[in-house]
C-alpha cells in the first residue's frame, strides 16, 4: 500500500484522537508514525539528559525523517545517513551536522566512527 494511502486511513480511523489532543500522527516517505501527545523522540533525549545529568551538547542524534526535527533540536549533535529525505538531510546541513555518504546502517556506522571519543 503507497504510505499516502496509509496516512489517509490511520488519520482517518484514528481523527478523534487526534482531535482530542490525545496522539500525533506523522509520516515520512517510509513510515505512518503514531505516538502518544507530549512524548515523542525530543521528549524521550531530554528524559535521558535530566535522569542521566547529561549536558545536550554531547548528545548526537542521527534520524532520516523530519519527524525527527524535534529530537534534532534537543539535541547538540545531529546527522544523518544518505538515505534520508531530502528534507531531513538540508536540515542536518544547514545545523553543521554530518550527512554520511553511506545508507542504512552503514551510514550509521560511518557517523559513529568520526564522532570524537573523548
Amino acid at each position: 500500500m503507497p504510505i499516502d494511502d496509509a496516512h489517509a486511513i490511520v488519520c482517518e480511523r484514528l481523527q478523534s484522537l487526534v482531535e482530542g489532543g490525545l496522539i500525533k500522527i506523522r509520516r515520512s516517505s517510509i513510515a505512518v508514525d503514531i505516538s502518544p501527545a507530549g512524548i515523542d523522540k525530543k521528549s524521550g533525549v531530554e528524559w535521558l539528559c535530566r535522569v542521566e545529568g547529561l549536558d545536550k551538547k554531547n548528545i548526537l542524534a542521527i534520524g532520516d525523517s523530519p519527524g525527527d526535527f524535534p529530537m534534532f533540536e534537543a539535541s547538540g549533535h545531529i546527522a544523518c545517513p544518505s538515505n534520508a529525505e531530502n528534507e531531513c538531510k538540508a536540515y542536518v546541513r544547514s545545523r553543521k551536522g554530518i550527512v554520511a555518504r553511506r545508507s542504512y546502517a552503514s551510514g550509521v556506522a560511518k557517523i559513529l566512527s568520526r564522532i570524537d571519543r573523548d
